[in-house]
């Protein structure tokens, strides 16, 4: 049975989780969980050490167990392995823990095919330079970054990239975007389809639902591209028009950014989270939420469309085509990239027509059954 290992950090977990589930089935499986004081918060697990992000604390064999323990299901039938990273410190002290690891676990190098998900630094030169001549596929999420986002681990990973076999985008716009900017390496893409997130649906009782009103969500990281202030605008004025409907922002502003509607006054039926949220919580938004908006100004794809279809949540995009290409019914369900009107039109339309959600519910399910995890297993095995 082929051998493969699977390096990946807690930022994509969700998305890894469901690649785990179905790499396992068809082959050896090594997974290398590179874990660090900012990151550990999205493995979502519970202790007293992992309040906040950046803030110092051990990977201890308790914290290792309940990260295992969480999401036993994916994980059975795999090995398992932690790599702590300090982000803020020397590049030199992260290369001797892959050494240390590397010399110690000697199934990652000895594996014949390597899946990478994401250069987090110089560190990760050393881990390159060990597996050379082995037959690398790495994970690209976002090809550059997002507007009003200066990531500069984006901007000069490309110095890595002559030591990848191939490159994994989860969208066609994606792999459009990598090829314009990096085409050089167009040979060698290859296309894969966001999986539903199951890992994410956890049932949850609900409460408070006897004064029927309905919820409208946007949730994700607020940041200048995904169009947070547009949503906002649009809940101001159609607050007035349904006695009955009530919007809902969850998620932490990055960062430096600011807008002014997480200062504004508040508002009953206009509620702002401005946290990180866990996800019991996120069960609940998700679980009690009849629509949710997605009003990025730009986009390759989106977790955020994956967690709303574990949840059987419909979901309104703008007219990204990274957004478009996981939208099944565009008439309806998008609107015209930054356009207030077009927007409160589509919510108005969808508010009064719950034929529009109940057809939706039942595209998501018929994606869902596809499997999608399987079949990027497939095409990666095949290459």
């Amino acid at each position: 049975m082929l051998e493969i290992s699977y390096i990946t950090r807690p930022y994509f977990h969700d998305i890894a989780l469901e690649l785990i589930q179905e790499l396992k089935q068809k082959s050896v499986l090594t997974v290398v969980i590179v874990v660090s004081p900012w990151n550990v918060n999205y493995l979502g697990i519970e202790d007293e050490n992992l309040k906040g992000f950046g803030k110092s604390f051990k990977l201890t064999d308790r914290i290792k167990k309940k990260i295992l323990e969480k999401h036993k299901s994916y994980f059975e039938g795999a090995t398992i392995l932690f790599k702590y990273e300090e982000r803020k410190t020397s590049n030199f002290k992260n290369t001797l823990t892959w050494k240390k690891l590397l010399a110690k676990k000697k199934e990652i190098l000895s594996s014949d095919l390597i899946i990478m998900e994401s250069f987090s630094s110089f560190a990760d030169w050393y881990l390159l330079f060990k597996i050379r001549k082995k037959n690398l596929c790495y994970i690209m999420h976002d090809p550059v970054p997002h507007s009003g986002e200066d990531n500069k681990r984006i901007s000069i990973r490309h110095l890595l990239f002559n030591k990848v076999n191939r490159f994994l985008l989860y969208s066609s716009f994606s792999t459009e975007l990598f090829k314009k900017h990096f085409p050089e390496y167009a040979s060698k893409t290859l296309t894969l389809n966001t999986p539903v997130y199951h890992n994410l649906a956890t049932s949850v009782e609900m409460t408070n639902l006897s004064d029927n009103m309905i919820s409208i969500l946007f949730f994700g990281r607020i940041s200048p591209y995904k169009g947070v202030d547009l949503f906002y605008d649009a809940a101001k004025e159609l607050i007035n028009e349904f006695n009955n409907v009530k919007f809902i922002i969850a998620g932490k502003a990055i960062p430096g950014y600011s807008p002014d509607f997480l200062n504004a006054d508040s508002n009953h039926k206009i509620e702002i989270i401005n946290q990180f949220i866990e996800l019991d919580k996120l069960s609940k938004l998700m679980s009690g939420s009849y629509l949710c908006v997605l009003p990025y100004t730009d986009a390759t794809q989106s977790g955020v469309v994956m967690t709303c279809y574990a949840y059987n949540l419909p979901v309104l995009v703008s007219d990204c085509p990274g957004l478009l290409e996981y939208c099944f019914d565009p008439a309806n369900f998008s609107f015209e990239n930054g356009n207030l009107t077009d927007l409160k039109n589509k919510i108005r339309n969808i508010l009064t027509n719950r034929d529009l959600i109940n057809s939706y519910k039942k595209k998501i399910r018929s994606y869902d059954e596809q499997n999608v995890s399987r079949l990027n297993v497939d095409k990666i095995l095949s290459i």
